[in-house]
């Protein structure tokens, strides 16, 4: 009765229920998990499941060049007669079947990267042989043609596709695969990514921008070479400025020298940035963002903790001086920061400015430059921050106490992360404490909580705090201990936790 109700859903609804039930995060077992659920039930469901699988496959084999072969030759098959015909006269060393597939295959596919698509091309093309500039130039007719008529089926065959440039594989600076889409990729089309370099040559940021006059998500990584006459790339800052007010996710990876064309270009679009992250200390200051009043979503990550100087320490805690004065920070709904230290009062400034709209607040740092205001940003958080559906914070040693009462507001609170990166022990005795009133406080509305190992909690804190959980009613909790097996937990705390397992305030998927 099930199978025949749900044949009768509208694909887009049956889509959704396939979507919901697959693991996004594996492409393979989520590959694996649609054909054998849905591709064998009977041809509706496997019409459906299909589009799913066939939505981005070139970018979810990445890295798997027989693969990537595999699926270009499916497309291949999917080419009109006219179109096999000029391939087969073009010289080209593969075969080409003139027999159709079962489905349109090109009629499902959403996203194009299309320097993925080429370089694919390449690989199918050259076979094994080593790149090189001449193999490249003896191939040029072929590999061009074959992308020429593949993007010209994706065009015409697929109603939602959307495209994206990702210029790290791009060799020699060549170009001539962007100029020869002109007039097939429809003329003003928007590019729904473009991840580039400010050291690529200005000619392909030229053949990019006739095609293209709309980005919806630009990346950007700064490299100076000083063996380059283009690291503040005009054509780049051209290219910028021709956008116009659409919204606009911008990401910055800095480099350490000055680029005042390309931070002036930015400083013109200001109106436009709804999403802006910044990785790396450099040179593009966050005062050129001061004025970014349709922000969202802030990020700014300088350090991942593994090496860091004391230098950079002061320089991290000022990043954050220049742009807590403006109207930026109003509107947003995320705020992520990673850095080596902070500013106590520069952050509290940062989340009161927020004007209570956060919705996901990430905080990770080691060290503050003024110990003595080390309490602000956890009152910052209980009075500015209540409407906090996602927390990731890190404690160290003399701010742990503060945490437990600091989320007694947060009413809406679904995701916590708790995290620690220093090394040396907490006291067990203080951490039982500190975990009893954690379980006090949590807020009713927390479904996944994770602790980091380092926080040192032994069997008892383990039982308090969740003999507290367990009094305020809280249920199916999924708990995970980061950077740490549940096989490794001592097996006291692997009792307790499978006892409040039995009694439903803990999920059976503890850390998974």
């Amino acid at each position: 009765m099930t199978s025949v109700i749900a044949s009768r859903l509208p694909p887009e609804i049956l889509q959704d229920i396939f979507k919901y039930n697959v693991e996004i995060k594996n492409h393979h077992a989520r590959y694996k998990s649609l054909f054998e659920t849905c591709l064998l039930v009977n041809r509706y469901w496997s019409m459906n499941a299909i589009s799913i699988i066939w939505e981005d496959p070139l970018n979810t084999c990445v890295g798997k060049e027989k693969s990537l072969e595999k699926i270009l030759k499916v497309y291949i098959s999917n080419l009109p007669k006219i179109s096999k015909s000029l391939l087969k006269n073009s010289e080209n060393q593969f075969e080409i079947s003139l027999k159709q597939p079962t489905f349109n295959y090109a009629s499902f596919l959403q996203k194009l990267e299309l320097q993925g698509l080429y370089e694919a091309i390449n690989r199918l093309i050259l076979h094994k042989a080593c790149y090189s500039k001449s193999s490249n130039k003896k191939t040029t007719k072929q590999r061009i043609g074959l992308l020429q008529e593949l993007v010209k089926l994706f065009v015409s065959e697929s109603p939602k596709l959307t495209y994206q440039i990702n210029m790290n594989s791009i060799k020699w600076d060549e170009s001539i695969q962007f100029e020869s889409l002109l007039g097939i990729i429809p003329y003003n089309s928007t590019l729904d990514r473009l991840s580039c370099f400010t050291s690529h040559a200005p000619e392909v940021y030229l053949k990019i921008s006739k095609i293209f006059s709309e980005i919806n998500d630009l990346q950007i990584s700064c490299v100076w070479n000083d063996s380059f006459n283009w690291n503040d790339n005009t054509a780049l800052v051209s290219l910028i400025n021709t956008l116009s007010t659409s919204p606009l996710k911008l990401t910055l990876n800095r480099c350490s020298e000055p680029i005042p064309q390309i931070t002036n270009s930015l400083r013109y679009k200001l109106n436009n940035i709804t999403s802006l992250i910044i990785y790396e200390r450099g040179s593009i200051p966050l005062e050129t963002f001061q004025e970014c009043t349709r922000l969202k979503l802030f990020r700014l990550k300088l350090d991942n903790f593994e090496h860091y100087y004391d230098d950079d320490a002061k320089k991290d805690a000022d990043e954050l001086k220049d742009i807590i004065k403006y109207k930026s920070l109003n509107n947003l709904d995320e705020f992520d920061l990673c850095q080596l230290a902070v500013n106590n009062q520069h952050i509290s400034s940062v989340l009161q400015n927020t004007n209570n709209n956060l919705k996901v607040l990430k905080m990770k740092w080691i060290k503050s430059i003024d110990p003595e205001n080390e309490e602000l940003p956890f009152k910052s958080i209980t009075e500015n921050c209540t409407m906090l559906k996602e927390l990731v914070i890190s404690l160290t040693a003399s701010t742990v106490k503060y945490f437990p009462t600091c989320i007694r507001t947060l009413t809406r609170l679904q995701n916590l992360t708790v995290e620690r990166y220093e090394d040396d022990q907490l006291l067990e005795e203080d951490m039982c404490i500190w975990a009893e009133a954690f379980g006090k406080n949590i807020p009713l509305s927390i479904k996944v909580l994770s602790l980091d190992k380092n926080l040192n909690l032994n069997n008892e804190a383990f039982d308090k705090f969740l003999c507290r959980c367990y009094s305020r009613g809280i249920n199916n909790l999924h708990l995970i201990i980061n950077r740490l097996r549940i096989i490794h937990l001592d097996e006291k705390i692997k009792e307790t936790l499978q006892n409040y397992v039995q009694s439903g305030t803990l999920s059976s998927e503890i850390n998974s």
